[in-house]
Order: C-alpha cells, then structure tokens, then sequence
C-alpha cells in the first residue's frame, strides 16, 4: 500500500471515528468488507432486471437464476424478497434498494 493511500485511510478513519469510536483495525476490516459486498452486489446486479413495479411490489428478473422472476416487497419502509424466502438481504433487496424509484417508495 503507498503512502497516500494510507493517509487517506487514516483521514477517513478520524471523520468516523468522530461519529464513533472504532479502532484503526476494526475500521479497515469494516471497509474492506463492504468493499467485497460492494463488488459482489455489482457483479450480481448486472444480471438481475426491473420487470414490473407497484406501490409495494417490484418485480425483477434474474439471468443468474435461469431467467426466474422474483418478487421484493415493500412493507413499513423495509424491502423484503418474497421469492427469496422472505430475505432481507439478498441480491434482489440489494438491487431494489438502488433503484430511484424504490427509494422514493421509502422515503414517504
């Protein structure tokens, strides 16, 4: 790792840690998994498309799954993936939650 880049982890890390006390450590273990979330959920995502959405249910296919439909609900501001086993943090939530449309559903 350069030098810079670990300055700038260290300046992130000191504007988190106004809001919360975290160790360097647990702040670079933290990162680094929401970066490997972050790839995984982008990878997924380009399989996975809008094919209907209402005022609570979205519907979205998926190329990874043979082409199968699946259904996100939206429910008390929370999404949940019906086809998913009710998941609330599947690859389709994930997808759901980036959408414009989905986000302005929740933010009533």
């Amino acid at each position: 790792m350069s030098g810079e880049s670990l300055r700038q982890l260290e300046q992130k890390h000191e504007t988190e840690k106004q809001k919360r006390a975290i160790s360097f450590a647990a702040f670079i273990s933290e990162s680094a998994l929401m970066e490997l979330e972050r790839r995984d959920m982008l990878t997924a995502a380009q399989f996975i498309s809008v094919v209907g959405f209402n005022e609570d249910i979205l519907t979205l296919k998926d190329e990874r799954k043979g082409g199968r439909f699946f259904e996100v609900q939206i429910r008390n501001k929370k999404l949940r993936c019906i086809t998913d086993k009710n998941s609330s943090d599947c690859a389709h939530v994930g997808f759901a939650l980036a959408l414009p449309e989905v986000r302005k559903v929740l933010s009533r």
